[in-house]
C-alpha cells in the first residue's frame, strides 16, 4: 500500500511520545538519522516510508551535540540541482535559530505561535516537533496540490528542503 499525506500525518500526530524532545534536539536527531542512512546513495530518491521511518527514530534517538559552527551558517546557495548538502543546510541553520531563540528567551514568551523573527532573519511559527512536522507534511502536500488520500512521491532533496522550510513557517 502506497504511503499518503493523511498516512504520515495521522502517524505522526498519534506516535504517544512520553518524553518529548524539544524542536532543537527533535531536528538535530533528525539530521543525525537522515545523515547516516542517506549519505550511502545521497542522489537517491527518498520514499515516504523511509521518510516516516526517520521521522519516527528522531523522537528518540538520542541528539548529536550542538556544534558552535553551526551559528556561523549564513544563508543557503541554491544551486541548479538542489542535494543533501543544502537540506543539510537548512536544518543546522534552524538549530542554531532554535539554539539563538532559546538563548535570548525568545521561545518562553507568551504569544510565540503567533510568529517571530528569528536572528537569522527568518519567521517561525511551529516550535513543537508535531506542529513542526504537521506543518512541513501540510506544506508538502499544499504545494505540490496533493490532497490527503493521494499517494506520496517518492521525494528529492528539493521536496526535503521545502518539507524543512513549511516546517519552520507554514501557519
Amino acid at each position: 500500500m502506497a504511503l499518503t499525506g493523511r498516512d504520515l500525518y495521522r502517524t505522526m500526530q498519534f506516535l504517544g511520545i512520553a518524553a518529548m524532545p524539544t524542536l532543537e534536539e527533535y531536528l538535530r536527531s533528525l539530521w543525525a538519522i537522515v545523515r547516516k542512512h542517506a549519505a550511502a546513495d545521497p542522489a537517491a530518491a527518498i520514499s515516504p516510508d523511509h521518510l516516516l521511518e526517520w521521522c519516527i527514530a528522531a523522537f528518540t534517538a538520542p541528539p548529536p551535540a550542538f556544534d558552535p559552527a553551526w551559528l556561523g551558517l549564513g544563508d543557503i546557495e541554491w544551486p541548479a540541482e538542489i542535494g543533501m548538502a543544502q537540506w543539510e543546510h537548512i536544518i543546522l541553520r534552524q538549530v542554531a535559530d532554535l539554539r539563538r531563540m532559546a538563548e535570548a528567551g525568545t521561545l518562553d514568551q507568551p504569544g510565540l505561535y503567533f510568529g517571530v523573527e528569528a536572528p537569522s532573519g527568518g519567521s517561525w511559527y511551529n516550535f513543537h516537533p508535531l506542529s513542526y512536522l504537521e506543518a512541513a507534511v501540510r506544506g508538502l502536500c499544499d504545494s505540490h496540490r496533493l490532497r490527503q488520500d493521494d499517494s506520496l512521491p517518492p521525494l528529492t532533496w528539493g521536496h526535503m528542503c521545502q518539507m524543512l522550510e513549511c516546517g519552520q513557517m507554514y501557519e
